[in-house]
């Protein structure tokens, strides 16, 4: 985060903020009203960290698929381990850690509202909030513990921590301790340690900058917890603007997949409409008593059938054997027939010659009523065997 504002809720409606520029934060921030932070966020986010003293939190298991399902129903999990009425809280909660539990937290309505509407109505853009507690450096097996002037931030899990008075610090201490002791203590700062605290191993880190210069930097963390309501106006994150960028690009590429699709339609009714055009071409040089194409293959089939029709009769097989005699002539003893077949108007006759002169010969008078083709001849020690076509044709008057 660069060039950010960051803030920090003190008791009395009282902020204190200071700039951050990505590497340090000032040491002795402004204080001063919500009318005078709202005019410093001018020209910059605001970071918020809220006073822990008015945030809790509590782990809960909530079965949900989603982190929406489980903010719903996260007030659910805590109804019976608080004691204020559920309509009067914020409650939102953080994602599934490793063992299936996730950290409720709450915030009375009434002071979150009091302390964003000047926010929201100068439309000032708070990129991220959390309670103080939670911008205290920390690592697993951990708790961070900062002196802030009468009472004790703590911070003991990723999204967890507390904020006690020092004048009830031994009690509150001795009952966590009961709940589970850290691996280790680190105290940023100076102070005396709570009589509970004292058997911790502990690492002390010094402050000179004093508790704002670390608060400070640690808000640039990961938040884990949305602590913003859903009503407060969002700012446009990366990720928003990463899925903005990905809808625009999206619906690019559908309006070019359009386009290619028109042009190619386009260019197909082209060419079907050339194909047509050869193919009523092609009908009317086949079939000039057509004038008028709706379908070409139904209309051909159509004329054809009639001009069959209009045809001559099939031969009969005695016709088409009488006119083979006819065409044997006076080669009749050196032509010999082996074998005839008839079907459809058509006999397929085998015949042994003596040579091919003697089978081309066949049908050489014009007046005969059947047409000899041949089809194919081959070669014998006694002659040739030829395989013929005949069919019947008019004869000319």
């Amino acid at each position: 985060m660069t060039a950010a504002l960051v803030a920090r809720a003190l008791p009395g409606s009282v902020f204190e903020w200071g700039l951050l520029d990505g590497s340090s934060a000032l040491v002795s921030p402004v204080r001063g009203d919500a009318g005078s932070l709202v005019a410093a966020c001018a020209q910059h986010e605001l970071a918020l960290l809220l006073d822990g003293r008015s945030v809790g939190t509590l782990t809960a298991s909530i079965p949900a698929k989603t982190q929406r399902q489980a903010r719903v129903a996260a007030p659910y999990a805590i109804e019976d381990e608080v004691t204020e009425e559920l309509d009067g809280l914020y409650v939102t909660c953080g994602p599934a850690e490793e063992d299936g539990q996730r950290t409720v937290g709450f915030i009375r309505k009434s002071d979150l509202d009091a302390l964003l509407a000047p926010l929201a109505e100068a439309h000032v853009t708070v990129r991220c909030l959390r309670p103080d507690y939670l911008a205290l450096p920390w690592s697993p097996g951990q708790w961070s513990m900062l002196s802030d002037g009468d009472r004790l931030l703590v911070r003991t899990a990723a999204h967890q921590g507390f904020v006690v008075d020092n004048d009830i610090a031994a009690e509150v201490f001795a009952r966590k301790l009961e709940e589970g002791a850290p691996e280790r203590l680190v105290q940023f700062g100076e102070g005396v340690l709570p009589t509970a605290l004292q058997a911790l191993r502990c690492t002390r880190q010094a402050l000179p900058g004093g508790p704002w210069s670390l608060l400070a930097r640690g808000v640039v963390e990961p938040v884990g917890i949305d602590w913003l309501p859903d009503s407060f106006p969002r700012p446009r994150t990366a990720r928003r603007v990463a899925w903005s960028w990905a809808a625009g690009l999206l619906a690019m590429t559908l309006l070019l997949h359009i386009g290619f699709l028109v042009a190619g339609n386009a260019r197909l009714a082209g060419q079907i409409s050339s194909l047509r055009a050869a193919q009523a071409e092609v009908m009317h040089t086949a079939f000039p008593e057509i004038s008028r194409i709706v379908n070409a293959e139904i209309q051909a089939a159509q004329a054809v059938a009639a001009l069959r029709g209009a045809g001559t009769g099939e031969a009969s097989v005695l016709e088409l054997l009488h006119g083979l005699g006819r065409a044997r002539g006076d080669d009749s003893a050196r032509l010999r027939l082996l074998s005839l077949n008839f079907a459809d108007g058509v006999m397929s006759v085998q015949a042994l010659a003596p040579d091919i002169g003697s089978l081309e010969g066949l049908g050489a008078a014009g007046d005969l009523p059947v047409a000899i083709e041949i089809l194919s001849v081959e070669n014998r020690q006694d002659g040739v065997v030829g395989n013929l076509r005949v069919t019947g044709q008019e004869v000319a008057p």
